[in-house]
């Protein structure tokens, strides 16, 4: 009979399984469960689109144009 611990080899454990989110995307989304994601995708891209205009805006104010 051989024992396990004296080959140096400890039994291996079993990998922990999350049910949650695995990534920042993913954990973001579950947090707005109940708003579809519709709606998340386009309130994300409104606020990049206003990121880009608050830039333009401000580069057009800088050459006096605006």
């Amino acid at each position: 009979m051989k024992d396990e611990k004296a080959d140096g080899l400890l039994p291996q454990e079993a990998p922990e399984k999350r049910p949650g989110p695995r990534n920042a995307m993913q954990r973001f989304y579950e947090k707005f469960r109940r708003i579809p994601l519709k709606y998340i995708d386009i309130f994300i891209g409104a606020c990049l689109v206003a990121l880009a205009a608050v830039v333009v805006l401000g580069m057009l104010k800088e050459r006096g144009i605006f």
